[in-house]
């Protein structure tokens, strides 16, 4: 009958062993902890559950963080084509939540009548909703991959925007919607005041700004998920979204997900906050990020041990 996981245990395994050492080598209290954790997952693999099972397991949290974190990271670009990760893991489930949350707003911007330009449009998935849309992206293996497989939509790279010498290559007045889906959360609001310039040059005087973001103000449960899975670094709540687009709201409503939870913003006459402070990465982030990147790595040693055992 197979037990199950117990971190209780193998905690008590490494005092254990941290113990036996100290009292084997009276005269060196310094120890070797590769050494005691080799130990500890040694007798906890032999004594706790069967070596298949804990393999299994590491290698499908392992193959979860290694996923969100690294293959579907723009940051890893130039090294992954992360383009077509993304695209294969989430294009149903991102297709799916944005139809969910914004299905009862679409119609008057989803026609030919209506331009769209999706701002940060990674692979593309967003174009399925809209007829005439223009999609554009830093990330050029998402721009190729959105080109290839969705043909009949137009997409393309364009320069990071970090001051006002940048623009969005597009005349004024171009487009009736600009929409912002799951990309304002990886950039500061320095950088986003410079972006909400631009958006508001080449938005016609009626047009508006269709944001759709996590929102940091959630449950225990889901910010953890958001926190752990997300790379971004600049998750904001709903009253920090509204002090960044600084416009006149149309419509708003919050969506709350196990995953994350999202906010959903349309308005109008946006005027970019020259006096709204940067965003800082919190402490948070970095304690995160570093946690994250430690249990991938114990992951792979203890599947790499699991697997020693079982030769």
């Amino acid at each position: 009958m197979y037990q199950h996981l117990s971190t209780t245990t193998f905690t008590h395994f490494i005092f254990y062993e941290l113990r036996t050492w100290n009292n084997q080598n009276p005269q060196k209290r310094r120890f070797s902890m590769f050494q005691v954790l080799t130990t500890s997952f040694v007798k906890w693999n032999k004594n706790k559950i069967p070596h298949m099972y804990n393999t299994m397991l590491t290698i499908i949290l392992f193959t979860i963080l290694f996923v969100n974190r690294i293959l579907l990271n723009e940051n890893y670009s130039p090294f992954i084509n992360s383009g077509f990760f993304y695209l294969l893991f989430c294009k149903d489930v991102e297709q799916g939540l944005f139809r969910k949350h914004m299905s009862p707003i679409l119609s008057p911007h989803s026609g030919m009548s209506s331009k769209v330009l999706d701002f940060g449009s990674g692979p593309g998935i967003m174009s399925v909703f809209f007829e005439n849309y223009v999609g554009v992206d830093t990330d050029q293996t998402r721009v190729e991959t959105a080109t290839a497989a969705f043909p009949d939509k137009y997409f393309s790279k364009i320069d990071y925007i970090t001051s006002q010498n940048q623009s969005i290559p597009f005349e004024n007045g171009t487009f009736d919607v600009v929409l912002l889906n799951d990309c304002v959360h990886h950039i500061n609001n320095k950088h986003m005041h410079y972006i909400l310039q631009e958006i508001r040059r080449v938005l016609k005087p009626t047009g508006r700004i269709m944001l759709r973001e996590p929102n940091r103000e959630t449950s225990l449960f889901t910010w953890t998920i958001t926190e752990l899975f997300e790379n971004g670094n600049y998750v904001r709540n709903i009253v920090e979204y509204k002090d960044l687009l600084n416009c006149d709201i149309e419509y708003e409503m919050q969506h709350d997900e196990y995953i994350r939870d999202y906010y959903v913003i349309i308005g109008k006459n946006c005027m970019p906050n020259p006096t709204i402070s940067d965003t800082p990465i919190r402490a948070t982030r970095h304690f995160i990020n570093v946690l994250v990147y430690t249990i991938l790595m114990c992951m792979l040693y203890n599947t790499c041990i699991v697997a020693l055992l079982m030769k």
